[in-house]
Order: C-alpha cells, then structure tokens, then sequence
C-alpha cells in the first residue's frame, strides 16, 4: 500500500487540515513510540467503510498495529502520487546511514522573501545534494495537493 513517512509538520507546511482527527505531533516522530497512521480519504472509505469511529482505533499495517488519528479530505494528494497513507518520519539507524531511503523537503516563502534568496541559502545549507524546485501559480495551499 502506497504510503510516506513525513514530518509532523508536513500538513501544515502543506496548508492542509484532515477531515477527521488530527496529523501528528512532533513527539510522533521520536522512534520507539506508539505507532499512529492518517489515512487518505480513499483508504478510509473503501477499506473502512467511511466510519468517523475509526479515528482512535488501532488497525494492522505490515503486522504492525497503528492508531489511526486522522483522515485527509478527498482531494488531498501530495506531488501527483496517490498515497493511501502517512506515517510519521521517527529517524531509523538506516535513516541515519544513508541506506535505503530518499528524502524530499518542502518549505513554504516567506510572503515578501525572492525566489533567489531562498536558492543560495538551500544550496549552501543542503550541500552537496542538488536540489530543485517546483514552482507554481495556481494559488491555493498546496498546488501539489490537488
């Protein structure tokens, strides 16, 4: 099941509220804690029959019991790919070694601040990954979120 491990902060860099319940707290992501899940709109209505009771409930993700405690509206979608799932990020020991998974950042500009402003100080902080951008005028919160 297609699904990402974020941030606490994801949603609300994203300008996105869930339908149902909550996102995470940024004690979530400290590893070793309890697992808790949001799930997307189409998950929880084909799955979970669209039941509001769910949230606070524990469901089975790879043999592992999480605590749903969020749903995202429908139209909720990050970068195009649809994800039926988030989870928080809580750093792993292959996180830290650099196997196995990629990591993307996101970041919303200060209302006033220059798009090359902002360049030169990712370059220098985000070195040596590269990094790109994706702008957008399509208004709304999130333009990837649609």
């Amino acid at each position: 099941m297609p699904g990402l491990r974020v941030t606490a902060s994801f949603f609300t860099v994203l300008g996105v509220r869930p339908l149902l319940g909550r996102t995470f707290l940024p004690e979530e992501e400290e590893p070793g804690r309890a697992r808790v899940v949001v799930l997307s709109h189409g998950l929880w209505t084909r799955r979970f029959g669209a039941d509001p009771a769910l949230v606070g409930k524990t469901i089975p993700i790879d043999s592992q019991d999480y605590t749903v405690v969020g749903v995202m509206p429908p139209q909720f979608q990050f970068w195009g790919v649809p994800r039926q799932l988030w989870v928080p990020a809580g750093w792993n020991k292959g996180d830290r070694e650099g196997r196995g998974n990629s990591f993307i950042s996101i970041g919303r500009l200060k209302r006033g601040s220059a798009w090359s402003r902002l360049g030169a100080r990712w370059t220098a902080s985000a070195s040596p990954s590269p990094w790109r951008t994706r702008r957008t005028t399509r208004g709304g919160p999130c333009a990837w979120c649609r």
